[in-house]
C-alpha cells in the first residue's frame, strides 16, 4: 500500500541548513515537494499563493516573531501542520506555548526527520528522540505534567494581579524575553523580574512558565477580558 507523501515548507535563516533540508525533503518518500523561506514574512507569502501540509521552521524565528507567526502563518492556515526547530532541549519549554504539531532538535538526523513528518502529517503529536530522552531523563515529564495540569483560573484571581503584572504576561506569552520586555516597557530589567516574581506568588505556581499557562488558559476561556 502506498503510503501519502506531505509537501513541506522549510522556514530557516541559515541558508546551509535551509538548503540541506530541502535537498534532503526532495529526496525523501514521504515527501511530494519542499520549499524553503528565509523568514516568516516570505513563508507567509508564499503559503498565501501555494498550500503546504506541514511546515518546518526554526524556532528561533517563530520566538523572534510570535505574532506574524501567529496572525500570518497559524491563523490563515489552519490546516498546515507545523514543526518547530529547536537549537536546545530547554527551547521545549518556551515551544509548548505555541502548541505546533511537533519539535525536534534542529540539526537532526534525516532517517529522522521521516519518521517526524510521517507521524505529523498523519495527525500524531511529535517530540523527536533527543527531546524524548531530555525530559525522561532530567525530570521533564514532572514539570510537564504540572504545566498540562494547571486549570482555568476565575477573574478574580486574575484581578489580584496589576495592570504592569498582567502586560508582562501577556508580553511573556507573546514569546518576548525579560530583556525585551524592560526595553518595551522603559523599566529596568530587575523591575521585570520582580514583577514576574509577584505574578507566581499570586497566581500560587511554581515558575514563570507557569503563570503563563495560567494566563494563557484563562484568556482562551474569559477572553481578553484578562487583560482589563
Amino acid at each position: 500500500m502506498n503510503q501519502k507523501a506531505y509537501s513541506v515548507l522549510v522556514i530557516d535563516d541559515d541558508e546551509l541548513i535551509r538548503y540541506g533540508l530541502v535537498h534532503v525533503l526532495k529526496c525523501s518518500a514521504c515527501c511530494s515537494g519542499a520549499d524553503g523561506a528565509v523568514s516568516l514574512q516570505e513563508a507567509a507569502k508564499m503559503l498565501d499563493a501555494v498550500v503546504f501540509d506541514i511546515v518546518m521552521v526554526k524556532f528561533e524565528l517563530v520566538k523572534n516573531n510570535a505574532q506574524v507567526f501567529q496572525e500570518r502563518l497559524r491563523a490563515p492556515h489552519p490546516n498546515t501542520k507545523f514543526l518547530l526547530l529547536l537549537e536546545e532541549d530547554e527551547d521545549f519549554w518556551d515551544a509548548i506555548e505555541f502548541e505546533c504539531e511537533g519539535c525536534v532538535i534542529r540539526h537532526l538526523p534525516a532517517y529522522q526527520l521521516d519518521v517526524a513528518l510521517r507521524a505529523i502529517g498523519e495527525g500524531y503529536a511529535w517530540i523527536g528522540p533527543v527531546l524524548s530522552r531530555y525530559l525522561l531523563k532530567r525530570g521533564g515529564l514532572n514539570r510537564l505534567r504540572a504545566v498540562s495540569a494547571i486549570k482555568p483560573i476565575p477573574n478574580d484571581k486574575l484581578s489580584s494581579l496589576s495592570n504592569r503584572e498582567r502586560e508582562i504576561l501577556y508580553l511573556l506569552s507573546e514569546a518576548f524575553t525579560g530583556n525585551e520586555i524592560a526595553d518595551k516597557l522603559s523599566i529596568s530589567k530587575q523591575t521585570v523580574k520582580l514583577h514576574i516574581s509577584n505574578c507566581i506568588k499570586k497566581l500560587g505556581v511554581q515558575d514563570r512558565s507557569q503563570a503563563v499557562a495560567v494566563f494563557l488558559r484563562s484568556k482562551s476561556t474569559y477572553g481578553d477580558g484578562v487583560l482589563s
